[in-house]
């Protein structure tokens, strides 16, 4: 039973930093190619 609060922690943390680094690199995608919401301009 101790292990239950570790393993629910660092799935937790683990899928935050995978889902932040998802949206950084889509981010940074769709700038490169100028697609999406956010069209850069200069």
């Amino acid at each position: 039973m101790n292990k239950l609060p570790a393993i629910t922690l660092s799935f937790w943390i683990m899928k935050i930093c995978a889902t932040t680094l998802g949206e950084t690199a889509g981010d940074l995608l769709s700038m490169i190619k100028n697609i999406g919401y956010a069209i850069n301009n200069l």
